[in-house]
């Protein structure tokens, strides 16, 4: 079973890195997947959380930032090194290997982190918009990941449940402690008192 299965991961390893290989691809990715070039772009979205006036987005901007260090802990740190699996250009042949990258394959840190964030913004935010864009942004730092020849499929899968595991826990654990949810029901249950109110004038 365990032969079958890394069977169809390396062959699916092998659709992605080879498979899809175009010159676009050869100079986007791997720029993608280097999740420093979008620091800048993520500073000012968890600035805009934790700054807004809204008091769900500030627990929101403090609890992806902290999620996502567990989750990159737990991931980079803890399984990886339980794991040991190795990287694809480590066993295979003829890997496309776009960027460096070091430390044991499975799971993807990338994924991890990516589907727990997007979990925790979707959550949180409860917009379709917002959901789209970090799930597809998510998505493509994962594949991302495979195309450039530093995981295998079954890395960013595994990697992708994980986080939205991970995001998803966090998620009912702060609404516990913060009582998110109650707030925005009592919220709620108030509009409607005014609207009635305001209808029965």
């Amino acid at each position: 079973m365990v032969n079958l299965i890394n069977s169809i991961d390396t062959y699916l390893f092998y659709v992605i890195n080879h498979g899809t290989k175009n010159k676009f691809f050869d100079v986007i990715m791997p720029f993608i997947t280097n999740v420093k070039n979008f620091y800048l772009i993520f500073l000012v979205i968890w600035l805009l959380m934790i700054f807004s006036s809204k008091y769900k987005h500030r627990i929101a901007g403090w609890t992806i930032i902290i999620s996502v260090t567990f989750s990159d802990i737990l991931s980079s740190k803890i399984l990886k090194h339980i794991i040991l699996r190795p990287r694809p250009y480590e066993v295979l042949s003829d890997v496309f290997k776009l960027v460096s990258s070091a430390g044991p394959s499975f799971p993807s840190s990338h994924a991890v982190n990516s589907f727990t964030a997007a979990t925790l913004i979707m959550l949180f935010f409860k917009n379709p918009v917002y959901t789209a864009i970090a799930f597809f942004v998510a998505t493509l730092s994962a594949y991302s990941r495979i195309y450039v020849g530093v995981h295998y499929p079954l890395d960013v899968v595994f990697g992708a449940i994980l986080g939205v595991i991970i995001g998803w826990g966090i998620y009912k654990i702060v609404c516990k402690i913060f009582k998110i949810d109650v707030e925005l029901e009592a919220n709620k249950e108030d509009l409607s008192t005014n609207q009635k109110d305001s209808n029965a004038v």
